[in-house]
Formats: C-alpha cells, sequence, structure tokens
C-alpha cells in the first residue's frame, strides 16, 4: 500500500486500504483514526484526540467537546459533558448541578451528590439523607451503629 508515494504494508493512521488501486487513501473525517471505504470510521484516538467510536463516528469522550479538529479540547473541570466552548455546559459531575441561566456547573451544599439548586438535594453521601422538608442533607442516625441520637458537621 502506497500513502504520499512511500509504501506501506498496513495503512497508517488515518488512512484506509484501497485494495482496488492498491493505495492508502486519506480518511476524510477528520475524526476517524481507521475508516472504511465509505468513510465510516472504525477505530478512534481515545487517549490523544479524546475521541470515542459512536455509530461509525468518532465523537468526544465525556469531558471533552466538539471543536470540528481532530483532538477534542476539554471541558470545564465541573462539566461532564460540554458544547461549543469548554463553559457551555450540558451536564456536570456529581456535586454539581446545571445552572441553565449561564449553562454552568455550579456547587451543590456540602454532603450533597445530586441536587437541583443550590439548596435542593436529592441524594447525599453516605452518611446522610435528604430532608423531606428542607431538601437539604442532614445526618441518618440509623446509619450510625449504636447512635441513639446524633450531630454531625
Amino acid at each position: 500500500m502506497m500513502s504520499n508515494d512511500t509504501c506501506y504494508d498496513i495503512c497508517p493512521d488515518y488512512y484506509w486500504e484501497d485494495s482496488t488501486n492498491w493505495l492508502c487513501q486519506n480518511c476524510t473525517a477528520y475524526d476517524c483514526l481507521k475508516c472504511a471505504a465509505d468513510q465510516t470510521c472504525t477505530l478512534c484516538d481515545n487517549v490523544t484526540a479524546h475521541r470515542q467510536l459512536s455509530a461509525g463516528r468518532c465523537i468526544p469522550l465525556n469531558g471533552y467537546y466538539e471543536t470540528g479538529v481532530t483532538i477534542a479540547p476539554p471541558c470545564d473541570p465541573n462539566c461532564l459533558t460540554c458544547d461549543t466552548t469548554s463553559t457551555y455546559c450540558l451536564t456536570c459531575y456529581p456535586y454539581y448541578y446545571l445552572d441553565t441561566s449561564s449553562n454552568t456547573c455550579v456547587t451543590c451544599e456540602a454532603n450533597c451528590i445530586n441536587c437541583t439548586s443550590a439548596t435542593s438535594c436529592t441524594l447525599c453521601d453516605t452518611l446522610y439523607m435528604v430532608d423531606s422538608t428542607t431538601s437539604t442533607c442532614v445526618a441518618n442516625c440509623s446509619e450510625v451503629t449504636g447512635c441513639v441520637t446524633c450531630t454531625m458537621g
């Protein structure tokens, strides 16, 4: 096989094997590490380009976003997924919630894993439970062995 007038036993990354013409042809889809003749991605670079295979395309891994170039740049550290820019968050990591007015991830209250706002928790850390009246995390004394009453801070 040849790529840019250089012979190869196997086509290099970003090329596919054209056995009809005995050439290595360039994958025209910018995000394919390997592709088929119809330009469907068959392998993605999840280490350097931060991409994973999905329906014949190499899409950014969680924590990275699409910019139209091979290497997907990282999202803001609090964003699980983002779009367009690193700070335009679509989803957040645990302990953060998505502020839809700014599309940023904002910290939940103390001991809260999942929240819908800064003061409305839906899932708490171990040893805590959601208070149904306040939607905040309070000590779950039943989780502490031998405890009749407790305070946690």
